[in-house]
């Protein structure tokens, strides 16, 4: 059986923030570390992660809140198959993704604990 990993993503323009949690752990989430704010950054500091994870690339689910870098680290990410999910600032209530990323602890999908106000 695959283990799943989820993985979170603080994006800014000059940096991103990348934590990972196991889907099939109780245990809290893992800071990972910051790459540049390229999207090559982005894929490459990804990669990285699969290889450490020891888990196919395309196996990593991805989330991120859709600021001002908007949807296009998104698009990049599902055309080389990842599983990318995004939240939009005005439609959500904030519990927990920036402190997950930041703290490398919190809800094991932190995607399924925002919760939708409009």
């Amino acid at each position: 059986m695959k283990n799943t990993y989820y993985i979170g993503l603080d994006v800014h323009k000059e940096t991103i923030a990348i934590a990972y949690a196991n889907g099939a752990s109780r245990e809290d989430g893992t800071y990972h570390g910051q790459c540049g704010g390229s999207i090559p950054a982005a894929v490459k500091a990804l990669r990285k992660l699969a290889e450490k994870l020891e888990v196919e690339f395309r196996d990593l689910k991805v989330c991120y809140e859709a600021g001002p870098t908007g949807f296009v680290l998104a698009r990049r990410l599902i055309r080389y198959g990842l599983d990318c999910v995004l939240m939009s600032p005005s439609k959500t209530v904030i519990i927990g993704l920036a402190c997950f990323i930041r703290s490398g602890i919190g809800n094991r999908r932190p995607w399924f604990a925002v919760m939708s106000v409009g």
